[in-house]
């Protein structure tokens, strides 16, 4: 199975709302709370040390029976120069993606806070998709 280390779009940033378990290794979240900077460019993106999805993506991933991943309630907010930098003043339906999968057997694998592990299937799901700042380097 051909892998790729995936570098999400950093188009927000972690709330002061958001609440993070500091006891578990890996840590988990508990509550998700994220400022975005403009309307997402891309269906991926990344609020460190949170992976967000577009509501899209969900629902594509779910629908092709990506694995390794659970998603997660998000309370979205408008960074203050969100309205100067976005087409839209409307703020996108968005979810926390939290990795749990196992390296080759899972679509997603959790690899460090910035970036994940996923099958070449993902990634060409996600290729179909608004992309913009995401990398991709094949392992």
């Amino acid at each position: 199975m051909k892998n790729y280390i995936v570098t999400p779009a950093t188009e927000a940033e972690t709330g002061e709302e958001a609440i993070f378990s500091s006891n578990d290794d890996p840590r988990k979240i508990i509550f998700l709370h994220v400022y975005l900077v403009n309307y997402p460019e891309s269906e991926l993106i990344q609020a460190y040390p949170a992976f967000l999805v577009t509501k899209m993506l969900r629902s594509l991933m779910e629908s092709a029976g990506i694995s390794g991943a659970s998603f997660l309630p998000c309370k979205i907010s408008k960074d203050p120069q969100y309205d100067d930098y976005s087409y839209t003043t409307e703020l996108p339906e968005m979810f926390g993606l939290e990795p749990f999968g196992v390296e080759n057997i899972d679509d997603i694998v959790p690899y460090n806070e910035t970036e994940l592990k996923a099958s070449d299937r993902f990634v060409r799901l996600l290729r179909s998709l608004p992309h913009d700042g995401c990398r991709f380097e094949e392992q």
